[in-house]
């Protein structure tokens, strides 16, 4: 299996991806690829209008076989309308066609809240099923936001995250 690494700054652009990292290395023939040292990833998605911003200090690993990427070490994910911090995060892909590849979900762990327009969630982990447009967060939740504070196990966000829209419900 080939492989390489490089410790210069590394560009990506493409039409549904921009990748910008301090540098690189590539394994098994391309198939892993991990970025370093305060990556950021542009995810476009021209049919809703909106960019997905994915920021991490630490690693983004890239897994071909397993189609997913996981960002390591304070790591926000922006889609312009909620922002998520985590410790970790990843992104799980499905390949709809040869080289179009879809995110269908995406799992985060660790010391993040959640940010809403109206307000914040805060939990030990969350999954969000972008198919569904719902996110679920578990452990300790805590929402807080404008009509005030509500606790519990766990907490399912719907239809854009937004209370007025859908509502929270919250597991006691």
């Amino acid at each position: 299996a080939r492989s390489a690494r490089s410790n210069a700054p590394t560009q990506i652009r493409g039409e549904k991806l921009d990748l910008d990292a301090s540098g690189f290395e590539m394994r098994q023939s391309g198939d892993e690829v991990d970025f370093f040292g305060g990556a950021k990833a542009v995810l476009k998605d021209e049919v809703k209008n909106k960019q997905v911003i994915i920021t991490a200090d630490g690693i983004f690993e890239v897994r071909q076989k397993t189609q997913t990427i996981t960002a390591r070490k304070n790591v926000l994910v922006d889609d312009q309308l909620n922002k998520i911090w985590a410790d970790e995060m990843t992104a799980y892909f499905r390949q709809e066609e040869k080289n179009k590849y879809k995110m269908k979900s995406v799992q985060a762990h660790g010391n993040g809240p959640i940010k809403t327009g109206t307000e914040t969630i805060y939990g030990n982990a969350g999954f969000s099923d972008l198919a569904k447009e719902k996110a679920f967060i578990t452990g300790g939740v805590i929402v807080k936001g404008t009509e005030g504070e509500l606790q519990g196990d766990g907490a399912e966000i719907g239809g854009g995250s937004c209370r007025e829209r859908v509502g929270i419900s919250v597991v006691a």
